[in-house]
């Protein structure tokens, strides 16, 4: 009966469901604040995006979805869903990672370097990152493989 314990896939439903609620609820209370106040909808919508520090302080409504859908993708057990989660989070960041950016703050990835500010070099560094991704499809996959083995094989210590 003490053997009874919470799998890593029902652990990572809940933090992806709870992530992707979250994000979504802080966007729709960000909009119906901003059309309640009479902004247009552009305004509305870089707004729940928005700035480090502004309505959402923590890294942005994207951020939130983007590990959501990841931790779900985790969830589902499939290594191809995983990984292509995985891509989707690495965009959504970087997408993020950009509209966080003016001309004042600069969100720093490693403390000694600032991101850049303007589209283009932030989203190569988004692309960079997806391509070493891709190129590194194969490890990754063997990695999501031994990762989903190990997580449904019983410990032995347990069994009884």
């Amino acid at each position: 009966m003490l053997n009874k314990s919470l799998s890593y896939k029902i652990l990572l439903r809940m933090i992806g469901l709870l992530l992707i609620v979250y994000g979504l609820y802080t966007a729709l209370r960000i909009a119906i604040l901003f059309m309640q106040s009479g902004d247009n909808v552009s305004t509305t919508l870089l707004e729940i995006i928005g700035p480090v520090g502004g309505s959402f302080s923590p890294g942005g409504v994207l951020t939130c979805i983007a590990l959501g859908l990841f931790f779900l993708g985790l969830s589902s057990m499939h290594v191809r869903i995983a990984y292509w989660s995985l891509q989707v989070a690495i965009w959504l960041i970087g997408i993020n990672m950009w509209y966080q950016q003016d001309s004042v703050t600069d969100v720093q990835l490693v403390p000694p370097l600032a991101t850049p500010t303007t589209f283009w070099p932030q989203m190569v560094i988004t692309l960079i990152c997806s391509l070493v991704l891709l190129v590194l499809y194969i490890p990754f996959i063997h990695f999501f493989r031994w990762f989903f083995k190990a997580s449904n094989e019983p410990l032995d210590g347990l069994a009884g």
